[in-house]
């Protein structure tokens, strides 16, 4: 589990965001963690393809990937690519109250990145 409130997107999940956006299907998947000195650095994703306009997590997807090294999972990460202002949609916060544990949750639609905490709270706002 994360120890601060702060996180930090690496280089690496920028360039990545950026590589697997598409503009005609959601894309998504959970989001890998290391915690450094005084703030959480998030270090790189898992990817799973929904439809055009939805894709859904359930509690197995944590379990298909293998953990890097020294990371844990934090959340979930997932594509708007249908909103010029990146918001958490209701289909979008029942999931996210489903799940049992505190993650964060990602959403970019090409431009802006969101973090969400598992209630809906906007933690933080990059332009990528």
């Amino acid at each position: 589990m994360w120890r601060f409130n702060k996180f930090k997107i690496s280089k690496d999940v920028k360039r990545l965001l950026k590589i697997h956006f598409k503009k005609e299907y959601e894309v998504g998947g959970v989001v890998f963690a290391k915690n450094k000195f005084f703030y959480t650095e998030i270090e790189t994703l898992s990817f799973k393809k929904g439809a055009p306009l939805t894709i859904t997590f359930n509690k197995e997807d944590t379990s298909l990937f293998e953990i890097p090294k020294g990371n844990f999972i934090v959340g979930t990460w997932h594509t708007h690519p249908f909103q010029k202002e990146v918001n958490a949609s209701s289909i979008d916060l029942n999931q996210w109250k489903k799940w049992n544990k505190k993650f964060i949750h990602l959403i970019y639609n090409g431009e802006k990145l969101k973090i969400y905490t598992s209630k809906g709270g906007l933690i933080s706002v990059e332009k990528i």
